[in-house]
């Protein structure tokens, strides 16, 4: 701009933002309303208020044209923006602790201390429809929902303790079933000892 005494010169600095915001002529002692910023933040800071002579003004404001003011940005941390990550039993019993976690950011599914339905085992979580396995991250962007699901608990071993038992038979003797007993090891990790009763032998 060519200075014109009748005209108050406005310009902008972006103060470590980038970008260009054109300076303006403003009539001597008119009121003059402060812009919006047009400059692109530096990372990780949004916009907050303009500098001007030391006072924070926030566009929108009014301030008289009595003087050649130079705006400078005024920038702020960008605020951290979280969601919540819920997780729910589904039919399990017992509760584990919501964590909140950054929009955007990754999260690993920990494992499952819910306590499962009777003859289940935990199986994956669910989270909107897709499932996962304990270790597996997910994005999260809102809150979020995680679901565990079970499956039934299964036989993955027997085992026959014949410790003191009788081995040697005659034809039409029936079994003998002292000190008989069964291991089972199930899928959930457990295990399990069956007395043998004369009642269980057929045959």
């Amino acid at each position: 701009f060519k200075r014109d005494p009748n005209y108050a010169l406005i310009s902008f600095e972006p103060n470590g933002g980038s970008g260009i915001m054109k300076k303006e002529a403003v009539p001597w002692n008119s009121a003059y309303t402060i812009p919006q910023n047009g400059f692109t933040p530096p990372p990780g800071k949004i916009f907050y208020a303009w500098n001007i002579n030391g006072g924070a003004y926030s566009p929108g404001t009014t301030i008289t044209a009595n003087y050649d003011w130079t705006l400078s940005a005024i920038w702020v941390e960008k605020p951290t923006v979280t969601a919540t990550v819920t997780f729910l039993p589904n039919g399990g019993s017992g509760s584990m602790d919501a964590q909140t976690v950054k929009k955007g950011e990754s999260y690993v599914l920990p494992k499952c201390t819910f306590t499962a339905p009777s003859g289940k085992e935990f199986d994956k979580w669910e989270v909107d429809g897709s499932y996962y396995n304990v270790g597996e991250a997910i994005t999260v962007n809102a809150n979020t929902n995680v679901k565990a699901t079970w499956k039934d608990i299964i036989v993955t071993g027997i085992r026959v303790n014949s410790t003191n038992h009788k081995t040697d038979y005659k034809v039409g003797e029936a079994l003998d079933v002292t000190n008989l007993t069964i291991e089972v090891s199930k899928s959930d990790g457990s295990t399990e000892t069956v007395n043998v009763t004369s009642d269980m032998v057929t045959g």
